[in-house]
C-alpha cells in the first residue's frame, strides 16, 4: 500500500531539454527595447507526459531582451536578441533555455558608401533599419531542468511480476 509521501515522491517530471513552443505576445523593436526589458510569452502547445497534458497551452511566461542596438549612421542595422526565461505554472517557474531570436534590420552600408562617393559626407546620413519582432512570432525553447508535475509517475509490472 502506498502512503501519500510515497505517492508524492513518485510524481512524474518533465525532463530537462523538453521541447517548448513559445509565442511572443507583444511586438519588440530595437528602436525602443533596452537590455533587461521583460515581455510576455505564452505556451503554444500543451506539454504532455504519458499522453496527459501537464502544462496547458496558453500558460503565460516571461522573456527578456538580451541585447538591443538601434539603427545607426553609415547604414548600420538595428539588432535585437531576446530569450525566453520561464513559464508560470501554477505559481511555480518552469525555467527555459535554448531559445533565442536574433533579429537584425536591413544593413544599408553599401548605400551609405555609394552616397559618400557621389556626394561627400552624404553617406553619414544613410541609416539602416530597425530590428523588429512581431507580436505572435513563434519560436522554440527547451526546459532548462526537470520539472515535477502533479501527474503521478506511471509504474508498470513486467511479465516476471517486477515493478519497472
Amino acid at each position: 500500500m502506498s502512503t501519500p509521501d510515497a505517492e508524492a515522491a513518485a510524481r512524474a517530471a518533465l525532463p530537462e531539454g523538453t521541447r517548448v513552443v513559445i509565442r511572443i505576445e507583444e511586438a519588440l523593436s530595437s528602436k525602443t527595447a533596452k537590455r533587461g526589458d521583460r515581455f510576455p510569452i505564452s505556451l503554444v502547445e500543451d506539454l504532455s507526459l504519458g499522453g496527459r497534458a501537464v502544462v496547458a497551452a496558453g500558460t503565460m511566461g516571461v522573456g527578456e531582451v538580451i541585447h538591443a542596438a538601434g539603427k545607426g549612421f553609415g547604414g548600420r542595422a538595428g539588432e535585437l536578441i531576446v530569450a525566453a526565461r520561464y513559464l508560470d505554472v501554477g505559481g511555480r517557474r518552469l525555467p527555459l533555455r535554448g531559445f533565442r531570436i536574433n533579429s537584425a534590420g536591413a544593413n544599408n552600408t553599401g548605400e551609405a558608401i555609394a552616397a559618400s562617393i557621389a556626394i561627400p559626407l552624404a553617406g553619414l546620413f544613410v541609416t539602416g533599419s530597425s530590428a523588429d519582432i512581431a507580436a505572435g512570432q513563434i519560436a522554440e525553447a527547451k526546459t532548462s531542468q526537470s520539472f515535477a508535475t502533479d501527474v503521478p509517475s506511471i509504474t508498470t509490472t513486467n511479465q516476471q511480476g517486477m515493478t519497472e
